[in-house]
């Protein structure tokens, strides 16, 4: 996730939004019997509930996208509140697919709701997800390091079969 803006108050409000999200886990949790999980759209629905209002009131808001990977299903399921789309390198495929949703962030307007949305995936491939201080890094010609870029890295060490945190590696040096 990302908050809006820089400095102390976003500091705070981003402490806020995850002790919220810890708070509203542990009531969806009580409220359920077994093992059965909230699902994403369950969870980022009801910390939209808890937040959007004083976050209008401050004149912020909360970008953030929640996935949920089922191994045994071979699926991934997301929520996406306005986040940068995460990027999805298959292993069969030569390209990198963004993933995202239509939905607004958290702290825009309180009927909003969340949708969630799923993506088979399978062993071997790879989902990179960041926030907007990567794409949106500029240079000294102020050109951004843009999407494409970013997509450009993950593609390449996926297909060179680096590990994750090589392909992580990259991307920051790059970005440098």
């Amino acid at each position: 996730g990302d908050v809006m803006g820089k400095g102390v108050p976003t500091a705070l409000i981003g402490a806020a939004v995850k002790s919220t999200y810890n708070r509203v886990l542990a009531e969806l949790f009580s409220q359920r019997s077994g093992d059965q999980l909230p699902t994403p759209a369950e969870i980022i629905n009801a910390l939209h509930r808890n937040l959007t209002p004083r976050l209008i009131e401050l004149g912020s808001f909360v970008t953030l996208a929640l996935y949920r990977f089922d191994s045994e299903a071979g699926m991934l399921c997301f929520v996406n509140a306005g986040h940068t789309p995460g990027l999805l390198a298959r292993k069969e495929r030569s390209h990198v697919e963004t993933i995202a949703g239509d939905n607004l962030p958290i702290g825009v307007i309180t009927e909003e709701l969340y949708v969630e949305e799923t993506v088979p995936i399978r062993s071997g491939d790879t989902l990179l997800v960041y926030s907007d201080g990567i794409t949106e890094s500029m240079n000294s010609r102020k050109e951004e390091f843009g999407l494409g870029r970013v997509a450009d890295i993950l593609q390449a060490g996926h297909a060179a079969l680096m590990p994750p945190t090589s392909v992580l590696q990259s991307i920051r040096q790059q970005v440098r």
